[in-house]
């Protein structure tokens, strides 16, 4: 794929598949968000919308992601959605924000001085694979 101006030009098909799925993305984003802004997160949704809402959120800019962030907490506190979904949206944020991780839970390779997560040692981890606990605060 390459970039003309800001708009990228796709030159296969998998770049073709990559640019229209960014571009659902944005779509998407935009409703939720001007949904989440007016009313919040709606209550008595499917599992599978709560969860796109979240996905919506996670795989935002650093900047919506810590915006929305106090409504995924809430959510998983109620329990509309998992636990693990308010740790990965609060790592992934922590990770734009170049700190370490608090769970563990985002894929990632190793820093340059070979340590993992928190410092851990591991260089690769599988997203999820780390038990979350409610962390303090």
């Amino acid at each position: 794929m390459c970039l003309y101006g800001r708009l990228p030009v796709a030159t296969d098909s998998l770049s073709l598949a990559v640019v229209r799925q960014q571009q659902g993305d944005s779509v998407n984003r935009r409703f939720v968000f001007g949904m989440l802004g007016a009313c919040g997160w709606p209550a008595g949704l499917f599992e599978e919308a709560n969860g796109a809402i979240r996905l919506g959120i996670q795989n935002a800019s650093p900047v919506d992601i810590e915006r929305y962030l106090p409504m995924v907490e809430k959510a998983a506190a109620k329990g509309t959605i998992e636990m693990a979904d308010d740790a990965s949206a609060f790592d992934r944020m922590r990770m734009h924000d170049k700190l370490p991780q608090h769970y563990g839970s985002q894929t990632f390779a190793a820093d340059p001085d070979g340590r993992g997560p928190c410092g851990s040692g591991r260089s690769k981890m599988r997203h999820g694979a780390v038990r979350c606990v409610r962390r303090p605060g």
